[in-house]
């Protein structure tokens, strides 16, 4: 989680400079129901409250109504809110909304912003 408030690249280049060795950090792309819960009670969690926004990496920059995620992971899971996307002007970036469901939002808005990286696995024999 980072409370520091960044535009949607600030944010997503603070995640790549958490990165470890090949452990790719980018913002935190969700790919199910369960992983957006998590992220909720988390986001509570830490601020005790419910907040108004703050970045996830999903986009559609490149190409307007096509979003992707920033750590190029490849899922169908969507939880816009009612009505989300407007793709009105310039709202190519998406923000997890007081916890739960998901709004296309102005990138160059500052806000919280959670970072996803790959875990580290051991096998023991």
């Amino acid at each position: 989680m980072v409370t520091e408030k960044l535009d949607f690249q600030e944010a997503e280049n603070n995640c790549q400079a958490r990165s470890l060795f090949e452990r790719q950090s980018h913002l935190m792309s969700i790919a199910s129901m369960d992983e957006n819960t998590f992220l909720k009670n988390y986001t509570k969690d830490v601020f005790g409250r419910s907040y108004f926004a703050l970045w996830i990496g999903l986009n559609d920059r490149v190409s307007p109504q096509h979003f992707v995620w920033t750590d190029g992971s490849n899922t169908s899971y969507r939880n816009f809110k009612a009505g989300e996307p407007t793709h009105s002007q310039n709202e190519d970036c998406v923000a997890l909304w007081y916890g739960e469901e998901w709004n296309d939002y102005g990138c160059v808005y500052k806000l919280d912003s959670v970072c996803k990286m790959p875990g580290r696995f051991s096998s023991r024999k």
